[in-house]
This record gives structure tokens, C-alpha cells and sequence, in this order.
């Protein structure tokens, strides 16, 4: 995620660690999407340090269990 902050005060990172904190918050309260994908803790945040102003980055590293298919060729063998 990313965005961009004109100020002289190079304060856009600011900026960007919120919007990661409320993705963040939001994931927590809601862990489980469409009831078939649900969040794997831990989450992982990063943002970057070196200088890219007026350009801001920070990121969420998520994993998410998926449901497991079920084999249609052999049902009939159960």
C-alpha cells in the first residue's frame, strides 16, 4: 500500500502506518471472509525506510487457510 504526501514535513509515513492500522484492526474483528477463508496469525506489518518522499509505502504480510476441495472421482468409493 502506498501513498503520496506533498508536505515538507515528510510525514506521509504516518499516513501510510494508519491505513495499515486500520486494515489491521479491521482483519482482526472480521478474521473469516465470504465463510471460507480465515486469517492464520500471526500478521505481519512492515513499512519501508528509506527515503522515497513524496512516496510512502507499508505493507501486511497475512496468510489464510482456504478450504480443502473435496475429490469428486472418488466419492463413490466412500
Amino acid at each position: 500500500m502506498g501513498v503520496f504526501d506533498r508536505s515538507e514535513d515528510n510525514q506521509g509515513y504516518r499516513d501510510a502506518l494508519t491505513v495499515i492500522q486500520k486494515v489491521y484492526e479491521s482483519l482482526i474483528r472480521n478474521p473469516i471472509i465470504k465463510d471460507q477463508f480465515q486469517l492464520v496469525y500471526p500478521i505481519r506489518a512492515t513499512y519501508q525506510e528509506e527515503d522515497s518522499a513524496p512516496y510512502y509505502f507499508a505493507g501486511l504480510e497475512t496468510n489464510w487457510e482456504v478450504p480443502i476441495p473435496l475429490r469428486e472421482d472418488v466419492e463413490h468409493l466412500i
